[in-house]
């Protein structure tokens, strides 16, 4: 995660470009059985910043870290 000296992240391949942000990404959360993936009914929100020069992409989680995008409400649903 670099970063540069207004605290922006930025790309790892090009230091001078700061990473976009506009992205809420749900994760699929899996489970492996018996060899066999099973996408469960559930995910794990995560922020998406990507580079608009190569595509380089890094994953963050939402819960716990970040603020969400502009305008928009993160609600968390515990499974009961």
């Amino acid at each position: 995660m670099p970063k540069n000296e207004q605290g922006q992240l930025v790309c790892v391949n090009h230091p001078d470009q700061p990473l976009e942000a506009e992205q809420l990404i749900a994760l699929p959360n899996i489970e492996i059985n018996d060899g066999f993936i099973d996408f469960l009914k559930t995910s794990t929100p995560a922020f998406m910043y990507f580079c608009n020069e190569c595509g380089y992409m890094e994953f963050y989680t939402a819960k716990g870290t970040g603020e969400p995008p502009k305008g928009a409400t993160v609600k968390y649903h515990e499974k009961k």
